[in-house]
């Protein structure tokens, strides 16, 4: 896919869930360090490649607008304390089901 390429926004919400099972779930940060461990806006960072292609910062802002939708301030949602790592990948699932897809 090239850089200039939009990415599907439900994709990419499935694919920051998947990020999260495969990797870990954390809080307080994008990518912890020592354990790898994602928060959720750092694995639609993974999700959108959004380091890696720069373009893509605006699939990353839509995908976040589209789990906002169902959690409010994501980061707040994601650090609340007894949050969970199977309550953050159903909600991006959900999140997912409920977009539409642009291409």
């Amino acid at each position: 896919m090239s850089a200039g390429m939009r990415l599907d926004i439900s994709a990419v919400l499935n694919e920051a869930a998947e990020a999260i099972e495969r990797e870990g779930w954390g809080q307080g940060e994008y990518r912890n360090p020592r354990t790898g461990c994602l928060c959720t806006l750092g694995a639609i960072r993974v999700a959108t490649g959004v380091d890696q292609h720069e373009g893509r910062i605006r699939d990353y802002f839509k995908a976040v607008d589209a789990l906002v939708k169902h959690v409010g301030d994501v980061a707040v949602w994601n650090d609340e304390p007894d949050r969970t790592q199977a309550e953050v990948v159903a909600k991006l699932r959900e999140a997912a089901k409920g977009c539409e897809v642009s291409v």
